[in-house]
């Protein structure tokens, strides 16, 4: 009698430890499964949201001129393009000047555009001073060359994508956006670079 309580007892124990085992497998694989899935969503859902916010300044948001004071590297990459933090100085048309940091996502092939000391065209929001739309960047003017003829055309603004920094047409268009052709975003054309 003593053994068929023993034996009992150890397979209750087993029994336990499988059941166990078992609900914490399953456990475990939903939440391998669940959480990538939801901080992925959730990243997303945030990059959504804040090229909603940069297009909303676009349209409305108050220009300002604005110089690189200082460029940084952040350490994150998206595409292989890297995402640095800036430090702005803005001159609004109507207020003094101030400065604000800021990150931005920049094509690779861009990077020579974001320098300390190159001018930008924003627009910002007055209530809220740390939310800057990069408009467009200005270049340096055109070295003469032979496929000008020996004369300087200098494009004076790079139009850039708010969502991946990709470089926009330059010339001026009919409509009030156009679409990115790296990250088919659709981008509003500012007033000026309408025909």
């Amino acid at each position: 009698m003593p053994s068929d309580l023993f034996f009992l007892l150890i397979m209750a124990v087993v029994a336990i430890i499988v059941v166990v085992t078992v609900i914490g497998s399953i456990v475990i694989t939903i939440l391998s499964i669940a959480l990538p899935l939801g901080l992925t969503g959730w990243l997303f859902k945030r990059a959504r949201d804040q090229a909603a916010v940069t297009q909303a300044l676009l349209v409305s948001g108050a220009p300002a001129e604005a110089t690189i004071l200082n460029l940084w590297d952040t350490g994150i990459t998206i595409n292989d393009n890297p995402r640095v933090g800036l430090l702005l100085e803005l001159r609004p048309l109507d207020s003094a000047p101030f400065q604000v940091e800021t990150t931005r996502t920049i094509s690779r092939l861009q990077i020579p555009l974001y320098q300390p000391g190159t001018v930008l065209q924003v627009k910002y929001d007055p209530h809220d001073t740390t939310k800057v739309a990069i408009e467009a960047v200005k270049r340096e003017p055109a070295q003469p060359s032979e496929r000008t003829g020996g004369e300087s055309r200098p494009i004076p603004w790079a139009l850039v994508c708010p969502s991946c920094g990709a470089p926009l047409e330059s010339e001026p268009q009919a409509g009030p956006t156009i679409v990115c052709s790296y990250c088919n975003t659709p981008v509003v054309v500012p007033d000026q670079w309408r025909g």
